[in-house]
């Protein structure tokens, strides 16, 4: 019975183990995925300010 609970065990951390791996990977994705969309809005062409116009009745 000893037995089968030190296996249970070993999987559980490989399991967990294996789960960050992923959890890791998406996260580094991700980082990756940002810095190419912020490289992208620094190299478009800044748009002019226009700021908002209130609503006035006319």
């Amino acid at each position: 019975m000893l037995q089968l609970h030190y296996n249970y065990t070993t999987l559980d951390l490989e399991l967990e183990e294996l789960r960050w791996e992923t959890i890791s990977k998406v996260t580094e994705k991700r980082q990756r995925n940002r810095k190419k969309r912020n490289r992208k809005k620094e190299t478009d062409s800044p748009k002019p300010f226009v700021p908002p116009v209130a609503l006035t009745p006319s």
